[in-house]
């Protein structure tokens, strides 16, 4: 398998004959998030200028601050109970 992904990057996504198992998501909502991610990964290897393009965005944006830890109103406590 290692090297036929060496020789061919897309043999990753030559299901045929093999089992797939997907956690967390299943049904028609799991086929789609798997489709899309699969998408997203051969538009990635397909593109390296996506691959940088996507890294200056992502060192862009950690150059803002830091990402906020909390949605509460800064000096309210968190709930107490919920219903």
């Amino acid at each position: 398998m290692a090297e036929d992904f060496l020789k061919n990057p897309y043999s990753l996504f030559d299901i045929s004959g093999k089992t797939a198992i997907v956690t967390g998501a299943s049904g028609a909502f799991g086929s789609l998030a798997a489709k899309v991610l699969a998408g997203a990964t051969l538009d990635l290897l397909r593109d390296p200028e996506l691959v940088a393009a996507a890294r200056a965005d992502f060192e862009q944006r950690r150059k803002v601050g830091p990402v906020p830890t909390t949605v509460l109103p800064e000096g309210q406590g968190p709930p107490k109970a919920i219903r």
